[in-house]
Protein backbone atom coordinates (compact mmCIF):
# COMPACT_ATOMS: atom_id res chain seq x y z
CA UNK A 1 0.00 0.00 0.00
CA UNK A 2 2.50 2.46 0.76
CA UNK A 3 4.69 2.41 -2.26
CA UNK A 4 1.11 2.50 -4.23
CA UNK A 5 0.25 5.32 -2.35
CA UNK A 6 4.12 6.88 -3.36
CA UNK A 7 4.11 6.20 -6.62
CA UNK A 8 0.43 7.57 -7.03
CA UNK A 9 1.43 10.91 -5.37
CA UNK A 10 4.50 11.45 -7.18
CA UNK A 11 2.67 11.17 -10.51
CA UNK A 12 -0.31 13.04 -9.31
CA UNK A 13 2.11 16.16 -8.17
CA UNK A 14 3.44 16.42 -11.34
CA UNK A 15 0.24 15.99 -12.91
CA UNK A 16 -1.20 18.57 -11.01
CA UNK A 17 1.84 20.80 -11.59
CA UNK A 18 1.24 20.61 -15.31
CA UNK A 19 -2.58 21.44 -14.36
CA UNK A 20 -1.21 24.87 -13.17
CA UNK A 21 -0.30 25.77 -16.44
CA UNK A 22 -3.51 24.90 -18.11
CA UNK A 23 -5.66 25.66 -15.41
CA UNK A 24 -4.16 29.79 -15.82
CA UNK A 25 -3.89 29.53 -19.46
CA UNK A 26 -7.34 28.80 -19.52
CA UNK A 27 -8.80 31.51 -17.38
CA UNK A 28 -6.35 34.14 -18.14
CA UNK A 29 -4.99 33.64 -21.46
CA UNK A 30 -7.58 32.46 -23.88
CA UNK A 31 -10.25 34.92 -22.90
CA UNK A 32 -7.08 37.64 -23.18
CA UNK A 33 -6.04 36.47 -26.41
CA UNK A 34 -9.57 36.48 -27.67
CA UNK A 35 -10.17 40.38 -26.64
CA UNK A 36 -6.76 41.75 -27.48
CA UNK A 37 -5.69 40.07 -30.36
CA UNK A 38 -8.66 37.82 -32.35
CA UNK A 39 -11.09 41.08 -31.53
CA UNK A 40 -13.97 37.97 -31.00
CA UNK A 41 -17.77 39.26 -30.25
CA UNK A 42 -19.13 38.80 -27.11
CA UNK A 43 -20.76 35.68 -27.95
CA UNK A 44 -17.75 33.94 -28.59
CA UNK A 45 -16.22 35.06 -25.44
CA UNK A 46 -19.09 33.88 -23.00
CA UNK A 47 -18.95 30.61 -24.97
CA UNK A 48 -15.10 30.40 -24.09
CA UNK A 49 -15.81 31.56 -20.74
CA UNK A 50 -18.46 28.64 -19.93
CA UNK A 51 -16.12 26.08 -21.49
CA UNK A 52 -15.78 24.23 -17.81
CA UNK A 53 -19.12 24.67 -16.98
CA UNK A 54 -20.08 22.50 -19.85
CA UNK A 55 -17.55 20.45 -18.79
CA UNK A 56 -18.59 19.92 -14.97
CA UNK A 57 -22.36 19.39 -16.51
CA UNK A 58 -21.43 16.41 -18.38
CA UNK A 59 -19.01 14.73 -15.33
CA UNK A 60 -21.90 12.58 -13.84
CA UNK A 61 -22.13 11.23 -17.38
CA UNK A 62 -18.19 10.90 -17.71
CA UNK A 63 -17.49 8.92 -14.52
CA UNK A 64 -20.63 6.56 -14.99
CA UNK A 65 -19.56 5.34 -18.67
CA UNK A 66 -16.61 4.89 -17.66
CA UNK A 67 -18.12 1.85 -15.11
CA UNK A 68 -19.11 0.30 -18.98
CA UNK A 69 -15.25 -0.06 -20.41
CA UNK A 70 -13.67 -1.99 -17.77
CA UNK A 71 -10.62 0.03 -18.10
CA UNK A 72 -8.67 1.53 -15.36
CA UNK A 73 -9.58 4.97 -14.69
CA UNK A 74 -6.55 7.01 -14.73
CA UNK A 75 -6.17 5.00 -18.73
CA UNK A 76 -9.77 6.82 -19.46
CA UNK A 77 -8.58 9.76 -17.66
CA UNK A 78 -4.81 9.64 -20.01
CA UNK A 79 -6.89 9.56 -22.88
CA UNK A 80 -9.41 12.36 -22.13
CA UNK A 81 -6.04 14.64 -21.41
CA UNK A 82 -4.71 13.49 -25.14
CA UNK A 83 -7.75 14.53 -26.35
CA UNK A 84 -7.28 17.76 -24.53
CA UNK A 85 -3.57 18.24 -25.60
CA UNK A 86 -4.54 17.65 -29.25
CA UNK A 87 -7.28 19.97 -29.11
CA UNK A 88 -4.65 22.90 -28.06
CA UNK A 89 -2.23 21.60 -30.76
CA UNK A 90 -5.14 22.17 -32.74
CA UNK A 91 -5.78 25.67 -31.67
CA UNK A 92 -2.02 26.84 -31.72
CA UNK A 93 -2.72 26.31 -35.71
CA UNK A 94 -5.35 28.66 -36.30
CA UNK A 95 -5.69 32.46 -37.07
CA UNK A 96 -10.02 33.06 -36.77
CA UNK A 97 -11.59 33.24 -33.58
CA UNK A 98 -14.24 29.97 -35.04
CA UNK A 99 -11.86 27.21 -35.13
CA UNK A 100 -10.25 28.56 -31.59
CA UNK A 101 -13.29 28.53 -29.34
CA UNK A 102 -14.26 24.86 -30.62
CA UNK A 103 -10.17 23.66 -30.11
CA UNK A 104 -10.65 25.51 -26.67
CA UNK A 105 -13.83 24.53 -25.76
CA UNK A 106 -13.28 20.59 -26.41
CA UNK A 107 -9.73 21.14 -24.44
CA UNK A 108 -12.01 22.69 -21.77
CA UNK A 109 -14.66 20.18 -20.85
CA UNK A 110 -11.69 17.35 -21.04
CA UNK A 111 -9.78 19.20 -18.71
CA UNK A 112 -12.81 19.66 -16.43
CA UNK A 113 -13.70 15.81 -16.27
CA UNK A 114 -10.31 14.81 -14.15
CA UNK A 115 -11.26 16.04 -10.95
CA UNK A 116 -14.52 13.40 -11.01
CA UNK A 117 -12.25 10.80 -12.56
CA UNK A 118 -9.25 11.29 -9.96
CA UNK A 119 -11.80 11.23 -7.00
CA UNK A 120 -11.97 7.07 -7.51
CA UNK A 121 -7.97 7.20 -7.18
CA UNK A 122 -7.90 8.87 -5.03
CA UNK A 123 -10.35 7.16 -2.84
CA UNK A 124 -8.77 3.72 -3.50
CA UNK A 125 -5.02 4.52 -3.47
CA UNK A 126 -4.55 7.05 -0.32
CA UNK A 127 -5.37 5.81 3.37
CA UNK A 128 -8.36 7.70 4.90
CA UNK A 129 -5.70 9.63 7.49
CA UNK A 130 -3.84 10.87 4.54
CA UNK A 131 -5.89 11.90 1.36
CA UNK A 132 -6.61 15.14 2.70
CA UNK A 133 -2.67 16.24 3.23
CA UNK A 134 -1.56 14.40 -0.33
CA UNK A 135 -4.58 16.22 -2.12
CA UNK A 136 -3.75 19.66 -0.44
CA UNK A 137 0.08 19.15 -2.09
CA UNK A 138 -1.99 19.04 -5.50
CA UNK A 139 -3.40 22.78 -5.22
CA UNK A 140 0.19 24.14 -4.14
CA UNK A 141 2.27 22.77 -6.85
CA UNK A 142 -0.51 23.71 -9.66
CA UNK A 143 -0.53 27.36 -7.97
CA UNK A 144 2.96 28.17 -7.69
CA UNK A 145 3.87 26.44 -11.37
CA UNK A 146 0.70 28.59 -12.54
CA UNK A 147 1.75 31.81 -11.03
CA UNK A 148 5.53 31.48 -12.63
CA UNK A 149 3.89 30.59 -15.84
CA UNK A 150 1.39 33.22 -15.79
CA UNK A 151 3.77 35.86 -15.03
CA UNK A 152 6.59 35.42 -17.78
CA UNK A 153 4.15 34.43 -20.60
CA UNK A 154 2.76 37.76 -19.78
CA UNK A 155 6.02 39.39 -19.96
CA UNK A 156 5.87 37.29 -23.30
CA UNK A 157 3.37 38.47 -24.63
CA UNK A 158 4.52 42.01 -24.45
CA UNK A 159 7.12 41.66 -26.71
CA UNK A 160 5.62 39.35 -29.13
CA UNK A 161 2.09 39.52 -28.91
CA UNK A 162 2.02 37.80 -32.72
CA UNK A 163 3.51 35.15 -31.22
CA UNK A 164 0.45 34.35 -28.81
CA UNK A 165 0.00 30.48 -30.36
CA UNK A 166 3.35 29.21 -28.44
CA UNK A 167 1.04 29.63 -25.48
CA UNK A 168 -1.02 26.54 -26.77
CA UNK A 169 2.22 24.81 -27.95
CA UNK A 170 3.27 24.78 -24.30
CA UNK A 171 -0.64 24.32 -23.06
CA UNK A 172 -0.72 21.17 -25.31
CA UNK A 173 2.92 19.95 -24.66
CA UNK A 174 2.09 20.07 -20.93
CA UNK A 175 -1.19 18.16 -21.36
CA UNK A 176 0.22 15.36 -23.05
CA UNK A 177 2.70 14.74 -20.51
CA UNK A 178 -0.64 14.65 -17.67
CA UNK A 179 -1.74 12.19 -19.99
CA UNK A 180 2.04 10.10 -20.01
CA UNK A 181 1.98 10.94 -16.04
CA UNK A 182 -2.44 9.75 -15.54
CA UNK A 183 -1.19 6.19 -17.71
CA UNK A 184 1.35 5.50 -15.26
CA UNK A 185 -0.75 5.80 -12.31
CA UNK A 186 -2.11 2.79 -10.91
CA UNK A 187 -5.54 2.39 -10.57
CA UNK A 188 -8.72 -0.08 -10.92
CA UNK A 189 -11.67 0.11 -12.47
CA UNK A 190 -14.98 2.12 -11.80
CA UNK A 191 -16.94 -0.05 -10.33
CA UNK A 192 -20.67 -0.34 -12.40
CA UNK A 193 -23.65 0.85 -10.94
CA UNK A 194 -26.29 -0.69 -8.80
CA UNK A 195 -28.98 -2.27 -11.22
CA UNK A 196 -31.97 0.58 -10.85
CA UNK A 197 -29.52 3.09 -9.62
CA UNK A 198 -30.85 6.63 -11.28
CA UNK A 199 -27.35 9.09 -12.02
CA UNK A 200 -28.79 11.88 -10.02
CA UNK A 201 -29.83 9.65 -7.01
CA UNK A 202 -26.62 11.18 -5.27
CA UNK A 203 -28.48 14.44 -4.90
CA UNK A 204 -30.79 13.17 -2.22
CA UNK A 205 -27.61 13.32 0.28
CA UNK A 206 -28.72 17.07 0.16
CA UNK A 207 -32.04 16.54 2.32
CA UNK A 208 -30.17 13.10 4.03
CA UNK A 209 -27.42 15.65 5.28
CA UNK A 210 -28.69 19.18 6.22
CA UNK A 211 -24.91 20.62 6.49
CA UNK A 212 -23.92 18.47 3.78
CA UNK A 213 -26.62 20.50 1.80
CA UNK A 214 -25.59 23.79 3.25
CA UNK A 215 -22.35 23.40 2.59
CA UNK A 216 -23.07 22.49 -1.03
CA UNK A 217 -25.49 25.24 -1.61
CA UNK A 218 -22.20 27.79 -0.15
CA UNK A 219 -19.99 26.02 -2.20
CA UNK A 220 -22.12 26.86 -5.83
CA UNK A 221 -22.63 30.14 -4.81
CA UNK A 222 -19.04 30.93 -4.05
CA UNK A 223 -18.39 28.94 -7.16
CA UNK A 224 -21.25 30.91 -9.68
CA UNK A 225 -18.99 33.82 -8.22
CA UNK A 226 -15.68 32.71 -9.46
CA UNK A 227 -16.82 31.60 -12.20
CA UNK A 228 -18.55 34.88 -13.25
CA UNK A 229 -15.86 37.04 -12.05
CA UNK A 230 -12.44 35.48 -13.79
CA UNK A 231 -13.29 36.65 -17.45
CA UNK A 232 -15.62 39.58 -16.87
CA UNK A 233 -12.25 40.37 -14.33
CA UNK A 234 -10.17 40.23 -18.10
CA UNK A 235 -12.32 42.24 -20.25
CA UNK A 236 -12.28 44.97 -17.58
CA UNK A 237 -8.69 45.19 -17.48
CA UNK A 238 -7.82 44.45 -21.13
CA UNK A 239 -11.23 45.11 -23.23
CA UNK A 240 -12.48 47.88 -25.48
CA UNK A 241 -13.41 50.80 -22.28
CA UNK A 242 -11.40 49.21 -19.85
CA UNK A 243 -8.37 50.37 -17.74
CA UNK A 244 -5.79 48.74 -20.79
CA UNK A 245 -3.24 47.31 -18.35
CA UNK A 246 -0.35 45.30 -20.02
CA UNK A 247 -0.22 41.17 -20.26
CA UNK A 248 2.49 41.25 -17.20
CA UNK A 249 0.01 43.38 -15.17
CA UNK A 250 -2.80 40.66 -16.02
Amino acid sequence: MKDLTQRTLRLDLFRCSLNGILEVGFNVFVILIAIRFLDAPQGYKSVLAAGFAFGFFLTPWTVRACSIFNKPVTHIAGIIMAICSLALLSCSQVKSIVPYTVFLVIAQISLSQMPGLMIHVYSSNYKSNKRGQNISWNFIFASVVGMVFTYYFGLFLDSNGGQYHYLFWGMGMAAFFASVALFLMPSSEVKPSRPGSNIFGGLTFIWKDRLFGRMLFGWMLMGLGVIMTIPLRIEYMVGNGGIGITNREV
